[in-house]
């Protein structure tokens, strides 16, 4: 009996006991997950987009009348807007190249008056439409902005119309034809949200001299204009 009692005192003790060790023990150390950094902004892949914005042409012309030469320049100015498509390509780091088309209509006309040799001559000028076929280089100096150049092929109608007025007589010459010429440029791009992207963009577009034969008065003339088109727009693309 003396032997059970003393034994069950002893277990006592040490269950008694136990908790005051565990308490000495050092405690777990817990860690926060690490967190993964940002996945930087991939400008690689296909895109379409729209845009509008405006466009200032200066028309050079030069008219033949009576064998009188008669050169002026007319600026028109407008509301262009269209669609383009493109693909870019992620080639390092901070660079990207890419390619791109587009198409825009635009309400550019203008008209203007002079008078030489007993001539009144009204010239209407205008750009009902024209598009580019670029390439683009581009920075990327922080992640999701892209600052690009870009250059390339640009075309457009360029249409014509005179009309001579003299004393005793009216005469109307006009013209339209499908030019192709060249553009540079530049611009920003950024990643707003999603797949979708939004840029500021401004291209010089140079389509050179059209020349219209004719026939007023009685006799051969020509009409002559060289457009220089600055166009400013903002656009947005959904890249796939």
């Amino acid at each position: 009996m003396n032997k059970l009692a003393v034994g069950s005192a002893t277990l006592l003790a040490a269950a008694l006991a136990a908790p005051v060790h565990a308490a000495d023990l050092p405690q777990p150390v817990y860690k926060a997950p690490p967190v993964a950094p940002p996945v930087a902004y991939n400008w690689t892949g296909f895109y379409v987009g729209g845009n509008i914005g405006g466009g200032f042409a200066s028309f050079s012309d030069s008219s033949i009348v009576r064998a009188t030469t008669r050169t002026h320049t007319t600026n028109a100015d407008g509301v262009i807007g269209g669609g383009q498509i493109g693909y870019n390509y992620q080639f390092a780091p901070n660079w990207v190249a890419g390619v791109e088309a587009d198409f825009q209509g635009s309400s550019q006309k203008r008209s203007s008056t002079s008078v030489a040799a007993g001539v009144t001559t009204t010239e209407t000028d205008s750009l009902p439409w024209f598009g580019t076929a670029r390439g683009r280089i581009g920075f990327t100096p922080v992640d999701r902005w892209l600052v690009y150049a870009t250059g390339g092929l640009a075309y457009g109608e360029v249409k014509a119309m005179d009309t001579f007025n003299t004393a005793n007589m009216v005469a109307t010459t006009t013209g339209n034809t499908t030019k192709v010429g060249w553009t540079v440029g530049g611009g920003v791009e950024a990643a707003l949200f999603g797949n979708w992207t939004g840029k500021i963009e401004y291209l010089y577009i140079d389509l050179p001299n059209t020349t219209f034969n004719s026939v007023a008065f009685a006799r051969p003339d020509t009409i002559g204009t060289h457009l220089h088109e600055n166009i400013g727009r903002v656009g947005m693309n959904y890249r796939f």
